[in-house]
């Protein structure tokens, strides 16, 4: 009996772990297959920010550099270059194809991070449904690819999605320890992740009230400083400025503004529209090649100078900012390498973005008790808004897109849930369930959710005492099963 009752819990996993691993084997067979035979034509550029020598200098040179150059950078974070570095360590041979096949496996990942949170929320169907598309998604498919930093940024934000997921949940001190762990080491990845470490502890406390304690936050801080806090100092030494993670911020803020300056000159075409705004940077582009000192010392002070002259010209008017954010609120889901290629990006993206935000609205208004849908909500929201007053091209997009396909995935089922309970409704006070059966002999099963927990909005999450599963007998009179084995769906 035991055994059957393991069997029964392990026969879920099955799906989420054969889409994660048909999610690797598709990324990889694009990777090492389709894109080396589209790449040119596609304008497909394996490794435009040269993560690749950055890479190879952390594996052969010890440290952050642009190999052969020993020169120590400050103009990116370290964990996408570890990540190379670690691949190169295992199969130097095989480049880039080792790399790409490592990235296959994050999007697999990716995709099962994705059932966990979909099944636990929602309902097995809207588990492998979200999943599937993941998989599936050309977007995420397409930078398992190529060197760039997509495929890892979107696997660390859905990481912790799910890692704060489970700390709303059931709030602990060690489940706040590994959702500040996920914080840190995101932002060694993509500075966007910084600002989490404060949000995600006041919106956790804000949602669950004292059940989240002082000691889960404050864990959760501490957390998420240590894993930057040495890095932080590496970049002290070596400008003698503070620079948390990287710099390039006054970079990003000067490129935006040329964007808006220059962008009805070549509309959708990303790589004439840099070219324009980077003869027109002062200073040598972003890396203040002209200036004196080491590589980190040129390329802090060149930021810092963009920086501040970005601000005053916000200063002097303030409407270039609100121009620049309403510009960059669409590049953000639009602009790619051509014309052909943006268009891909705008019939992929805002579909999804109509969807998502639809879905946003079922889950702020529903979710009163726990606050999962509105804490993934605002994390979504945080992330685009950190993206408007600096510049903002689709491919930022990607990290995304992951969540927002499993919302739009829950909020699908949930209405397709309603329907056809409405159809089966028979007058009882019982929920029809998509559950799994009580027992091996039970042909249907009925869910009772308590008053609680219906208002909730997600009655996945339920506990054993807050719900009860039902089975008719032989006799026709129905009988408690075990609640732990009744899997609730949405009442309707």
């Amino acid at each position: 009996m035991n055994q059957h009752r393991r069997l029964a819990r392990c026969r879920p996993w099955v799906v989420g772990v054969g889409i994660a691993i048909g999610a690797t084997v598709l990324a990889a067979a694009f990777g090492v297959v389709i894109y080396p035979r589209i790449a040119d034509t596609a304008h497909a550029v394996l490794d435009s920010d040269s993560y690749g020598q950055l890479g190879w200098g952390l594996w052969q040179n010890g440290s952050l550099t642009y190999y052969p150059d020993t020169d120590p950078t400050v103009a990116r974070g370290p964990l996408y270059p570890a990540f190379v570095a670690a691949v190169l360590s295992l199969s130097p041979h095989w480049w880039p194809t080792n790399v790409q096949l490592a990235q296959s496996v994050l999007h697999g990942l990716t995709c099962l991070l994705v059932w966990v949170m979909a099944r636990r929320l929602w309902t097995a169907s809207v588990a492998v449904a979200a999943a599937t598309l993941c998989a599936v998604h050309p977007v995420l498919l397409w930078y398992t690819s190529r060197l760039w930093s997509e495929t890892l940024t979107a696997f660390l934000f859905t990481g912790l999605a799910a890692a704060t997921m489970a700390a709303l949940v059931r709030p602990s001190v060690l489940r706040s320890c590994l959702v500040g762990l996920i914080i840190g080491a995101g932002a060694l990845c993509k500075t966007t992740f910084l600002p989490y470490a404060l949000v995600v502890p006041l919106l956790m406390r804000r949602m669950r009230g004292r059940a989240v304690s002082a000691a889960a936050m404050a864990a959760l801080v501490a957390t998420a400083v240590a894993v930057v806090l040495p890095w932080s100092v590496r970049n002290w030494q070596l400008t003698g400025r503070v620079v948390p993670v990287q710099v390039l911020v006054g970079c990003s803020f000067a490129i935006g503004d040329g964007f808006l300056e220059h962008y009805r000159e070549a509309p959708l075409r990303l790589p004439e529209l840099y070219d324009v705004v980077m003869r027109e940077l002062p200073g040598q582009g972003c890396e203040g090649t002209g200036r004196p000192g080491t590589r980190a010392e040129r390329e802090a002070a060149q930021d810092a100078a963009l920086l501040q002259r970005s601000l005053a010209r916000y200063v002097a008017d303030p409407g270039v900012l609100l121009r620049k954010m309403g510009l960059n609120a669409w590049l953000f889901w639009s602009l790619s390498e051509t014309r052909l290629k943006s268009t891909v990006w705008m019939v992929l993206q805002w579909p999804l973005v109509a969807l998502f935000l639809w879905a946003a609205v079922r889950a702020w208004r529903r979710d009163a008790d726990m606050g999962v849908g509105r804490v993934h909500v605002l994390m979504v929201a945080l992330y685009f808004a950190q993206h408007l007053p600096l510049q903002a091209v689709a491919r930022y997009s990607v990290g995304l897109v992951p969540l927002m396909v499993m919302y739009a995935c829950g909020a699908l089922g949930e209405v397709a849930a309603r329907r056809r309970d409405a159809r089966r409704r028979d007058g009882t006070n019982f929920n029809p369930s998509r559950c799994r059966e009580a027992t091996s002999s039970t042909p249907k099963a009925y869910c009772i959710i308590a008053p609680g927990c219906r208002a909730s909005g997600y009655p996945g999450l339920c506990s054993a005492a807050e719900a009860s599963c039902q089975y008719p007998s032989a006799q026709g009179r129905h009988k408690d099963a075990n609640p732990g084995l009744c899997r609730v769906t949405p009442s309707a």
